[in-house]
């Protein structure tokens, strides 16, 4: 099966943090991005992407929902706080295997700028890196 790459990843290697608990997970992930022409890295809670975030910059930060300590939620509102108005924002995309509409929207209103649904395809992937750097 081809798949093909996505152009704008490509074509500028978006920067990328996969922030997920889930080994498993992380490796699909990373591969999946990868695969779309993202330069990926991976940690494995909020604590830990707070904590690269002081030393790296990302355009795209996919989190997951539901992790142990600091959940998806929290490591959110704590990365908004801490950019400032000069930065430019990273576009932060919420993962979860749970879609109740109130709580995307409640991940919405707290700074997170997309969702995407577990498990995803490559073609969830692709369409939510189509609508998020656009």
């Amino acid at each position: 099966m081809s798949v093909k790459t996505f152009s704008k990843c490509a074509r500028v290697s978006f920067r990328t943090l996969v922030v997920e608990d889930d080994e498993i997970n992380q490796e699909v992930i990373a591969a999946i991005l990868t695969r779309l022409g993202c330069y990926v890295e991976v940690v494995a809670n909020g604590m830990a992407a707070l904590e690269k975030l002081k030393s790296s910059s990302y355009d795209l930060i996919f989190i997951d929902w539901h992790m142990p300590g600091m959940d998806g939620l929290e490591t959110t509102i704590a990365i908004r706080s801490k950019e400032s108005l000069k930065d430019q924002p990273s576009k932060i995309i919420a993962m979860t295997a749970y879609s109740m509409r109130e709580e995307v929207q409640r991940h919405l209103n707290a700074g997170m700028d997309d969702c995407i649904f577990k498990p995803a395809t490559i073609g969830d992937f692709e369409a939510v890196l189509e609508r998020q750097v656009s």
